[in-house]
């Protein structure tokens, strides 16, 4: 666990080890936030993911240690490049408002460069104004893409 200091009060701990059994209920309840597609996680899923060598969450926990927003980093090499996915970016709602959002993506922008990465790439929902805005603050553009993806 690294530790990245405590901006407004919120302690930034970049996790790619096990969990403990404690911090599922809130990782759970992150995920229904994200989406009301999304399925609960035991432990044995959750230490399968973070225990990808090329898997790093982001947790951010508040004062009281309780988990307060997480973002996930997926570094990938290609035949051309180093590159670096952002996926599931999640502030809870009680901390919402905050800055959590742009401090979480910046420490990931910040760890994706210190591990070499040439680009990193994150989806964003159109309707989500403040969240795109947000992203275009910290320099991501709008690429002239079609994303297409195939459910199995």
């Amino acid at each position: 666990v690294k530790h990245m200091g405590q901006p407004r009060g919120l302690l930034f701990a970049f996790r790619q080890a096990a969990t403990s059994q404690e911090d599922l209920p809130a990782i759970n309840n992150l995920l229904d936030q994200l989406s009301s597609s999304s399925h609960q996680i035991n432990l044995h899923e959750f230490k399968r993911i973070v225990g990808q060598e090329q898997v790093f969450i982001l947790v951010a926990r508040d004062k009281d240690n309780k988990i307060a927003g997480s973002a996930t980093i997926v570094i990938y090499e290609t035949l051309t490049k180093l590159k670096a996915l952002i996926e599931d970016v999640i502030v809870d709602k009680n901390h919402q408002g905050q800055g959590l959002d742009g401090n979480m993506l910046k420490y990931l922008i910040t760890f994706a460069k210190a591990k070499g990465v040439f680009c990193v790439d994150l989806s964003s929902n159109p309707e989500s104004v403040e969240a795109n805005q947000l992203y275009e603050n910290l320099g991501f553009k709008e690429r002239k893409t079609k994303v297409c993806r195939l459910t199995l």
